[in-house]
Parts: C-alpha cells; structure tokens; sequence
C-alpha cells in the first residue's frame, strides 16, 4: 500500500498537516501557482504567515522519498483560520516594472543581471544570442526574460531555485518517466493526430536600430503557413528560429491530458514517454506543456497535458 508524505514549510514554520495543495503551472504563463489550503492551527498567528515568506513543499510516497514539488513566495494570504496561501515560484522577485536599453550583451548575461540581488540561482543560465540593442519601456523584469527566450527560441522556467534559460529539452535527463496505458494511467482524455496543423513557417524580423533591414526565415513548404514577427533577429537567427518552430508544430501524436498518480514526478517542459502496448505505433516522447498537481484527502494526482512530441 502507497503511503503519502509531504515537508511544507512556510517562512521558518513547518506545517505537519495540510487540507490540500494544489500546483499550476504552464509553458504559456510566467510563473507555477501554488494552492495551500490548511488546517486550524490552535497556535498559529495570523502574523506568522504572511506575503513574502518563502514556501518549500516536497511530496511522495514512503516507498520511493520526498520529490521537490514547488520553491516560491507567498503572494496572499487569507486573514483568519484555517487559512489558504497563494504562493508563486520565484518569478515573484522579478515583478518590478523597469525601461531600459540593452546594447551588445548576450542574452544570458541580461537574465542574470536581471536576477542580482535575488534568491534565484542562475548557474543554469546559458548565453544565447548576442543582442546587439533592444529597449524595454514599463515592463516588468520576467516580461525581459520571457521576451529574450522566445528570440533565443530558449525555455525559461523556474525549477526549484534555479532558472532554466536554456534550448528545450537541453535539461531532460537520461532517464525519462514513462506512462502506460494499463498501468499508471488512470484516466485519459487523449486524441492521436495524424495531420499538422502548419506545414510551413515563415519568421519576418525588423531591425529597429534605424536601418529599416527586414530578415526572413523559412522552414517547411507547402500552403499552411505560420507566420511570426519576431524583431531584432540577424538573419541566420531567424532562419535558425523558423526550423526550430517548424519542428515544434509539424508532427503527428497525442493531444490532449491524461491523470495518473503523483510518482514518477514531472515538471512543466520536462520530456515524458507514453506508451500503448496495444497500439506501439503510437509510443513516442512528449514535451509536458500543462500541469496540475494535487496532494491532500482525494490523495496524491497528476494532470498532464500533452506538448508537442519530442520523438
């Protein structure tokens, strides 16, 4: 029998009990949202949770340890008992808004300039493409760093403490969780594509430094075409840019979300292998783009959904 266990920790306290937790987190939103619903606290002062706090939570079974589920801020709190926290991941210290002109400095080097002074550990930042003038007007600090990784075609997400700004699935591991039908899938909403939604990129990018060039990639052919304006790319950048999302979106697999317990753990963007032993064909790896996590009396889930397939 799959016996639960949780460590949550919220400012220096420790919460042996929990009524529910539940943790969002997408590709298409800059932070993982964490959900903490707890029990009366005969002691517990409403002072000693508040915003701001640090809030660390691990969760698993006895039979395989503690898996490191969420690090982040608490961003509200309820007045009174039994409280609910709102957390975020640690995109919380990059909220201040800013305008600012960065000149012939690589990407990676605005990030962790970026990150000074805050508890994010960047030493999984990478370089990425050199950008030679790019300014920012009323933008929030996690606006830059979500901007510049769309240019570098860059993941970046917190894991942990640590900023991942760095290619899809440059941190996907040797060992890849994997989900059976059967098996660890409990329930399934999943669809096997067979047709591509695009069979052509186009990415157009203006230089706005005054010299009115306009570089263009392509990638695929055929008449359903993507086009993306992306600005300040050099050229071969963009040609670059314009496979890279070809790739991404020109294949045919799963769609959609299936549950399935809370072990092996995955996080958004990282790479998972479904499998159907009845239809082999169809096993391939996939990107996760969506999850939902949800530990407390209805147990200890996972939600998924589906990304574009990796292989």
């Amino acid at each position: 029998m799959l016996v639960l266990e949780h460590y949550l920790k919220i400012g220096n306290k420790i919460f042996p009990g929990v009524n529910d937790v539940v943790i969002e987190s997408t590709r298409e939103s800059i932070s993982d949202i964490c959900t903490i619903d707890l029990p009366k606290y005969r002691k517990l002062q409403p002072s000693d949770v508040k915003q701001g706090d640090v809030v660390i939570f691990r969760a698993g079974y006895r039979q395989y340890g503690l898996q490191d589920e969420f690090h982040g801020v608490v961003s509200e709190v309820t007045p009174t008992q039994p409280l609910t926290v709102k957390a975020e991941d640690y995109f919380y210290y990059l909220r201040d808004i800013v305008s600012t002109t960065y000149k012939k400095m690589y990407a990676g080097d605005i990030v962790k300039q970026l990150c000074q002074g805050t508890s994010i550990d960047t030493s999984r930042v990478q370089q990425g493409i050199f950008i030679t003038y790019k300014p920012y007007q009323n933008v929030s600090k996690r606006f830059i760093v979500q901007d510049l990784a769309k240019r570098c075609g860059f993941d970046a997400h917190m894991l942990g403490k640590y900023l991942i700004f760095n290619k899809p699935f440059a941190d996907m591991g040797s060992k890849i969780p994997v989900f059976k039908y059967g098996l660890n899938i409990i329930d399934e909403r999943l669809t096997f594509r067979t047709d591509c939604d695009y069979d052509r990129v186009v990415v157009i990018s203006e230089q706005t430094d005054g010299s009115g060039k306009i570089f263009k990639g392509v990638a695929g052919s055929g008449k359903k075409t993507l086009t993306v304006y992306l600005d300040n790319l050099g050229k071969d950048t963009a040609i670059e840019r314009a496979k890279e999302i070809y790739d991404e979106i020109s294949y045919m697999g799963f769609t959609g979300d299936f549950t399935t317990f809370g072990y092996p753990s995955v996080h958004h963007s990282s790479v998972i292998k479904v499998e159907d032993e009845r239809f082999p064909q169809k096993n391939g790896n996939y990107q996760v783009d969506k999850l939902t996590k949800k530990y407390g009396g209805g147990g200890y889930r996972q939600e998924i959904t589906l990304g574009k397939k990796v292989a």
